[in-house]
């Protein structure tokens, strides 16, 4: 069993083993999302009905919840990164040029909102590369009681 790291060790990736699994806490693309909502909220209005451009505000509520950190280091996970600046794409990219590896992620098991993929269409951005700030990045080994439930 790994010990229980420290939160300036989350970010290395030393602890990473064959075989562990990556998850993703929170949406990709999500403080991308509240970005444009209030740097394009008149162009925004002219596309969408009032009430989808409050739901997006209500869900601004549920950025950099503390808890997620939490939740991860509670099943001691191997790495925990925010994901920000280049979302979800660049933070696999660098890690598996870091560790030399390769891996295999299935796209659809990403989490992501809705309304990330509306405001995205619209401006033409890659909503796996869009700010994600909010959402970790966490590799954890599957054999893990605590964790069996989230595979």
């Amino acid at each position: 069993m790994r010990p229980l790291m420290k939160h300036k060790e989350w970010n290395s990736m030393e602890q990473i083993k064959p075989g562990d699994y990556i998850f993703i806490s929170g949406y990709a693309g999500l403080e991308g999302t509240f970005e444009i909502l209030k740097r394009q909220e008149e162009r925004l209005k002219a596309h969408y009905t009032s009430s989808f451009l409050r739901e997006i505000q209500k869900k601004a509520e549920t950025l950099h919840l503390p808890k997620q950190k939490e939740v991860a280091r509670s099943f001691q996970a191997a790495y925990i990164k925010e994901l920000s600046e280049g979302g979800i794409y660049q933070a696999l990219y660098k890690m598996a040029m870091s560790q030399k590896v390769g891996f295999d992620i299935d796209i659809f098991k990403i989490p992501i909102l809705q309304e990330t993929i509306e405001l995205c269409e619209l401006f033409r951005i890659n909503p796996y590369q869009f700010n994600s700030g909010g959402s970790y990045l966490i590799i954890a080994n599957p054999q893990k009681e605590e964790i069996k439930h989230l595979i």
